[in-house]
């Protein structure tokens, strides 16, 4: 009987994926990854300091997509590659809820999102400013940042 049930629950799951594969869904359940969370920022932290680069996704130069879908690479896992499609994409979360792992989405430069960075914890995210400047942590309590906070997501 329990042979059975398990048999069944696989089915089920693997129908259910490939559903959501043919129709364009997530690859990822959200949860399935929630264990890579301190791996995925160390991967992100490790950038610190690597140049900026428009259409960057190596540790030769990063956008701040770039850095995001780079990191998340590092642990075979997918995502969109521009900032926007990144928001579109990922499962909303409040901000309260944020878990180091998780997207930080803002508007910088237009009204839609423009930038994105990776949260790493107490109210800061890693991320690839712009322009002449570096991969680095800031605060998203800075005024600049604060102001243009557009929301969270997740793909773990």
């Amino acid at each position: 009987m329990l042979a059975r049930r398990n048999r069944t629950r696989a089915a089920v799951y693997s129908i259910t994926c490939l559903l959501l594969l043919s129709c364009g869904g997530p690859r990822v359940f959200i949860g399935e990854y929630d264990h890579l969370r301190p791996s995925l920022v160390a991967a992100a932290m490790a950038m610190r300091g690597k140049p900026y680069r428009y259409g960057g996704t190596s540790p030769d130069g990063f956008d701040c997509s770039g850095l995001v879908v780079y990191s998340y690479k590092q642990f075979d896992i997918d995502i969109p590659r521009n900032s926007y499609k990144q928001y579109k994409a990922s499962k909303i979360i409040y901000e309260q809820d944020l878990k180091p792992g998780d997207l930080v989405f803002f508007r910088t430069n237009s009204s839609f999102v423009s930038h994105v960075g990776i949260y790493v914890g107490n109210n800061r995210f890693v991320h690839a400013p712009g322009k002449g400047k570096t991969v680095r942590v800031d605060s998203m309590d800075d005024d600049y940042y604060r102001k243009r906070f557009v929301g969270a997501g997740t793909f773990l």
